[in-house]
């Protein structure tokens, strides 16, 4: 574990600068488009939140993102935290109902959702809707990095469940709370910066998403996988090098349970 660089992090985009000044050119996260070191991450990061800010987002706003496992989404997590604003992440597989529920809840100040929905979600909400695409075209390396100033324990995501028996509800979780979790959670599972960990759990779901914050806290790369037929997935496992693979047991058959072990730690 090499979590000494990040053990002074209050905020979840401490994270990502801590690691982007340690190991720039380390690879931070990868999907099926492309590849973002931690230094790139970080100024994508600062990109979308220069973003966020003149389209209107406030610290203490909050901004919907229904989009499947892309790079976008981890910037979008430390853009709002930089911004002071709460992320809520759902499903990009959520269904009308649910979809107007939570929007009309948390009322955000904005939504962005994947390329090609947008006029369908426009038509679930009077909040603004940006198709993600849109969104990145439109970013700026030289805009206003200005952070805002804030507490710990302001909260950094509003993760909804999943509605399965009931009206989805929100779940507050502050910096801080999100941080302790993260670092307990890799002082068991020993999360490393040779790691690569390979994630089809959405990022919509708090197992998933936490993924994030651990290759956050330890520098490993995180590798982002989506609607890849389960069949591949063995695959695409191998060829992405991956050490870690967390799973839920509808993931978890046969074939992937007796992947190999990763190698110990280098001396």
């Amino acid at each position: 574990m090499d979590e000494n660089l990040t053990k002074d992090a209050k905020l979840l985009h401490h994270l990502v600068d801590a690691q982007a000044a340690a190991r720039p050119q380390d690879v931070a996260v990868r999907d099926a488009r492309d590849t973002w070191t931690w230094e790139q991450l970080a100024a994508q990061t600062r990109a979308a939140a220069d973003w966020l800010r003149r389209a209107g987002v406030t610290p203490g706003d909050r901004i919907v993102v229904r989009l499947p496992n892309v790079r976008e989404t981890t910037a979008l997590l430390y853009a709002a935290s930089r911004l002071g604003a709460a992320l809520v992440p759902i499903s990009a597989e959520m269904k009308e109902f649910h979809l107007r529920a939570v929007i009309a809840d948390c009322e955000p100040r904005l939504v962005v959702v994947a390329d090609g929905v947008g006029e369908w979600v426009s038509g679930l909400t009077e909040r603004p809707v940006h198709e993600v695409g849109a969104l990145w075209s439109e970013l700026t390396a030289d805009g206003d990095t200005a952070e805002a100033g804030q507490a710990p324990g302001t909260p950094a995501v509003l993760i909804y469940t999943s509605g399965s028996t009931a009206t989805p509800k929100g779940i507050i979780c502050p910096h801080a709370q999100m941080l302790f979790a993260a670092r307990s959670i890799n002082q068991v599972l020993g999360y490393r910066a040779d790691d690569t960990v390979f994630v089809r759990v959405p990022l919509s779901f708090d197992y998933g998403l936490f993924q994030v914050l651990l290759c956050g806290v330890s520098g490993a790369t995180l590798v982002l996988a989506d609607s890849e037929a389960d069949s591949k997935l063995h695959i695409l496992i191998r060829e992405s090098g991956a050490t870690v693979l967390p799973l839920v047991p509808s993931l978890g058959g046969p074939r992937l349970r007796g992947a190999p072990r990763r190698p110990p730690p280098a001396a």
